[in-house]
């Protein structure tokens, strides 16, 4: 049996980086080498526009009915402003809705 957080945390991240993927694909170096350290800003630039994009994105894809970017960037930025793309995943789990396959009962 999986464990539902490990299964919401690759959920997000699948979302994450298909978006990403999309918001980017006109510049794939950028694309090379994101991982959960990976800073949207430092490593990405990306800008006000793109986070915009980027979170709405993720309420579609995760059913996110809105997404708390102010609490985000708030904590980011007590935290250095890092902005990784492991804090949003993280932050995705935390108040996305759970899979269809996860609210079903088992029988």
């Amino acid at each position: 049996m999986t464990d539902p957080l490990d299964d919401r945390r690759a959920r997000a991240l699948d979302a994450v980086r298909s978006a990403l993927a999309r918001l980017l694909k006109d510049d794939t170096r950028r694309l090379a080498n994101v991982g959960m350290m990976t800073s949207l800003v430092d490593d990405l630039a990306m800008d006000s526009f793109l986070f915009v994009d980027l979170t709405l994105t993720l309420e579609e894809e995760l059913g996110i009915e809105r997404f708390p970017m102010r609490r985000w960037a708030d904590a980011q930025t007590a935290g250095g402003g890092r902005f990784s793309i492991g804090s949003l995943v993280d932050l995705c789990v935390d108040v996305m809705e759970p899979s269809p396959e996860a609210r079903s009962p088992v029988a």
